[in-house]
């Protein structure tokens, strides 16, 4: 395999492009995936696709001109050799998958059924909507909107990029999977293991503010549930830059009406170099598109972590209920803020309420925030939401890594 030249990037990372026969770890390589920057708009995924006879598996026009493909091995020193002397390449990297940031089961204290209304053995009225202690922690009861006063809807969209939503307490407006670059209607049915991880996400930032269920911070915000994720909560980091792509469009085509997303996905790659994800991340805030990523639950150094590293996006800590960093919590000068991330009550698929914790969780608490200020400023730039959220938020979490903020997110009036 060639090593790191001026056009090749993010080489250290080729072992985790290549698929092997059957997805094993072991024996042979059936093909690497790679993806590819173009010099500028005037060359094509046609094109590339027509002189070096590849396969084009997704395109990107809209955050940068590119596309993602996948070769055998055997021709990949030849493809290679050829592209770095091709003035219409910019540069290639490997395709790397990315892990759904997941919330931590073994701090889940258990579950509450909507349905039958018991909780550990005690009876749960429907009449009764539970105000997470994280909603007091960040000032969401005394917001504008004031979560937990029954009232009130919080008129923004939110777009959780995971694995889809489903919840009676959710005002979910749509539901996306993608293949290739076109989106197509939700199927949870057969994805339950998965699917609750987005409507975990979703409950935090903006479970309706009613008589049941729970509250988020935002209550009632248009969740635009999108799953990108396989069945074993893995993506592509050409699929999620084809998302992310498929975004931003959408924004230049309605420039005036604000977004937001939230993801809980990532990968330690060694470096704090940008790859293609974090390229489109930060074209995309550009663009207007307010992004709130999660810092990871590895416990480590954020900015060898994408897309968590990129810093026009807001990047998000944890802390328990007794304002101390959590241990799990990725840390390091790149997180932005700090939110509630553990014990956490929020939804999950079976109209049930679950406790549970991560920077998964956290995350979406800074997205609820982001959704309230929207509301009010719809024509706020992303870099002015973050200056807005960093000045209100307040320094009150302990324990914090050298070189990691103490400030939590806050919302009170």
């Amino acid at each position: 395999m060639p090593l790191q030249a001026e056009k090749t990037r993010h080489f250290h990372l080729l072992d985790r492009a290549m698929v092997r026969a059957g997805g094993k770890t072991g024996g042979l390589v059936d093909e690497v995936r790679l993806v590819i920057g173009f010099r500028d708009t005037t060359v094509t995924a046609n094109k590339i696709v027509s002189r070096y006879k590849i396969v084009s598996r997704y395109e990107f026009d809209t955050v940068f001109p590119g596309m993602a493909t996948s070769v055998h091995p055997d021709s990949l020193d030849g493809l290679l050799a050829a592209m770095l002397a091709d003035p219409d390449i910019s540069w290639v990297e490997p395709d790397i998958p990315l892990s759904l940031i997941e919330t931590l089961v073994n701090t889940v204290k258990g579950t509450l059924d909507l349905g039958t209304g018991l909780v550990e053995g005690l009876l749960w009225y429907r009449s009764t909507q539970v105000t997470p202690w994280s909603m007091a922690a960040i000032g969401a009861d005394q917001s504008w909107t004031r979560s937990g006063d029954g009232r009130g809807q919080v008129d923004v969209d939110i777009y959780i990029l995971d694995t889809g939503a489903a919840h009676s307490d959710l005002n979910v407006v749509e539901c996306l999977e993608f293949d290739g670059n076109t989106p197509r209607p939700c199927n949870l049915i057969d994805r339950l293991d998965l699917g609750s991880h987005g409507t975990e996400v979703a409950g935090a930032a903006a479970a309706v503010d009613d008589r049941d269920g729970i509250v988020g911070v935002a209550p009632g915000a248009r969740i635009h549930a999108f799953n990108v994720l396989n069945e074993l909560g893995t993506a592509e980091l050409s699929s999620i830059i084809a998302v992310v792509d498929y975004l931003t469009e959408r924004k230049l085509a309605r420039p005036s009406v604000p977004m937001v997303v939230n993801m809980s996905l990532g990968a330690e790659v060694g470096t704090t170099a940008y790859n293609g994800l974090d390229e489109a991340i930060r074209a995309s805030i550009e663009a207007g598109v307010v992004y709130v990523l999660a810092a990871g639950n590895a416990g480590i150094d954020a900015s060898t972590v994408t897309p968590a590293h990129v810093a026009e996006a807001i990047t998000v800590g944890a802390y328990g209920e007794g304002g101390r960093f959590s241990s799990f919590s990725n840390y390091g000068p790149v997180v932005d803020l700090l939110a509630p991330g553990e014990d956490v009550e929020t939804l999950s698929l079976g109209n049930t309420i679950i406790w549970t914790s991560g920077t998964s969780i956290a995350a979406p608490h800074v997205t609820g925030a982001v959704a309230l200020l929207l509301a009010r400023y719809p024509s706020l730039e992303p870099r002015a939401v973050e200056r807005r959220l960093v000045r209100s938020a307040r320094p009150i979490v302990d324990g914090v890594p050298y070189g990691t903020t103490r400030r939590s997110v806050y919302v009170g009036q």
